[in-house]
């Protein structure tokens, strides 16, 4: 599942909990009143990954989509703050990481600026090679 479905998800469970119906989160999201209410269903599931994610302090912490996650896990760099993965695992060992590409690099990036990493050392981690 994608980062943006679990955005949708997350505005259609906001949408619901403000007062409105199924049939109205389906006309706003551009789908029917079932598919309305699965969003909120998930929505309602993701919540607590939702919030672990906005408190994060580790990668491990950080929510992502799977690829980026499975890279972080399997390097061990789960429990790693946010500039101590920055420090220890270059972007080269991580392209190197099997499935993970250029886009689960950006995504991690993205994660970490929102996350206010100095954007310094971001691009000093870039530039390593």
């Amino acid at each position: 599942m994608a980062v943006g479905t679990y955005d949708i998800n997350q505005y259609a469970l906001k949408l619901r909990r403000s007062g409105k119906l199924l049939r109205e989160i389906g006309e706003e999201l551009g789908v029917s009143k079932e598919r309305a209410r699965s969003r909120v269903a998930f929505g309602t599931r993701q919540e607590k990954v939702f919030e672990r994610g906005k408190n994060a302090t580790t990668m491990g912490d950080l929510f992502m989509s799977y690829k980026p996650m499975w890279a972080i896990k399997r390097l061990g760099a789960e429990n790693m703050i946010f500039t101590e993965f920055l420090e220890n695992i270059s972007k080269q060992k991580l392209l190197e990481t099997i499935h993970i590409g250029k886009a689960a690099v950006k995504e991690i990036l993205y994660e970490l600026r929102k996350k206010n990493v100095p954007e310094k050392i971001i691009q000093n981690w870039e530039k390593e090679e």
